[in-house]
């Protein structure tokens, strides 16, 4: 039949095929063929690698605007519906009338003070025989070990790429009208910022400098790094609120001389006067950073002691904590509720203290009962 010749024709030229296969490499096995239908595709390795990395990658990107941590507000309803804050009227919380001007007035205040410790300070060179505010403040730029010691510092950040919700500035605009750069030093607790004067541009418009003076001059506390061959004079940089200043005299062999400059009434809480200290250029940005940070903040109390309301400053937590009390008092007594008697910011008070020591411990039974 036509059928059975073809196929016989077809066994044929298989059988001859494999003959000659076998032939060829008797010991090879015979290879399976399969049509396509039959098979399973699959990724190589090399592929299936480079898909998980970017599945993963992708996972990565999409978790970004995920903030961890708990919503104050969640917080605050399981504390409210337990009945952990309290069983009296005082202690309860309030709705605070937001539509008065006022309330609305206190609550930017509030947001003002920032949840972190802040300080600002100011970082000046000056150069071989400059000796007057306006030579030293149009400054540009300083020498090699200069360099160094602003990079140990801390760290150089574009202006234009910092967030001003969550960078401390010390009044820097970050439009550019006060340069492009900015340098910041921060741990968990704290955010140092220093309004260094060869960072911020030198105006023609400006031969005085007062853009500069206007930051450097209202610091508490001033980095002096003297290459002038003359001693510093604390009144170079006229301000009102310049109590400190921490001069750095370069010397030999990397060494460096570490002096402090003062106000009379802030030598005993600064060092002010003492002998200077030597330091290497490797140590010389830690020593310098400490000793600023400790002149700035027992400026900021001196400061706080002797302005209304006399109440020495802290922390800024504790700042805020006066504020938000201070708010509650402002709804409480419009309420005609009695003010909180066992606030606890009270007994750092400059004049609840006079009349501790003087009505002895009996003054402080009504914190104790």
């Amino acid at each position: 039949m036509p059928s059975g010749g073809s196929n016989s024709s077809i066994s044929s030229g298989g059988g001859q095929a494999c003959s000659n296969a076998e032939g060829e490499d008797s010991g090879s096995p015979r290879p399976l063929r399969r049509d396509r239908v039959h098979t399973i595709s699959d990724m190589n390795p090399a592929s299936r690698k480079l898909h998980l990395k970017s599945a993963a990658a992708a996972k990565k990107n999409s978790m970004k605007d995920v903030k961890p941590g708990i919503s104050p507000s969640f917080v605050f309803l399981q504390l409210y519906y337990l009945g952990k804050l309290g069983g009296n009227n005082i202690e309860k919380p309030v709705l605070l009338p937001t539509h008065l001007p006022e309330m609305q007035r206190a609550m930017r205040v509030l947001d003002l003070i920032r949840p972190q410790e802040t300080h600002k300070i100011g970082v000046l060179y000056v150069g071989r025989g400059q000796h007057t505010e306006q030579e030293i403040l149009r400054n540009s730029f300083g020498s090699l070990r200069y360099m160094l010691f602003l990079q140990g510092l801390g760290s150089v950040l574009e202006l234009s790429a910092v967030s001003e919700d969550e960078v401390f500035l010390g009044g820097l605009d970050a439009k550019g009208s006060d340069g492009k750069h900015v340098c910041i030093w921060h741990d968990d607790v704290m955010q140092v910022v220093f309004h260094v004067a060869t960072m911020m541009p030198t105006k023609e418009s400006d031969p005085n400098c007062n853009g500069k003076k206007r930051h450097i001059g209202n610091n508490y506390v001033t980095i002096v790094y003297n290459e002038s061959g003359q001693p510093y004079s604390i009144n170079t940089i006229k301000g009102q609120f310049n109590h400190t200043t921490v001069e750095v005299v370069p010397g030999d062999h990397s060494t460096n001389s570490v002096g402090v400059l003062c106000r009379p009434e802030l030598a005993d809480f600064v060092g002010g006067g003492g002998s200077p200290r030597l330091v290497s250029d490797t140590n010389l940005p830690i020593l310098v950073r400490q000793i600023a940070l400790h002149a700035d903040l027992a400026s900021t109390i001196w400061e706080s002691l002797n302005r209304p309301p006399h109440s020495p400053y802290a922390s800024n937590w504790l700042e805020r904590l006066r504020k938000i009390r201070k708010i509650k008092q402002m709804v409480t007594d419009t309420e005609g509720t009695p003010p909180n008697l066992m606030d606890f910011t009270d007994m750092v008070d400059a004049d609840k203290w006079e009349k501790s020591r003087a009505g002895g411990s009996g003054y402080w039974q009504q914190f104790l009962a």
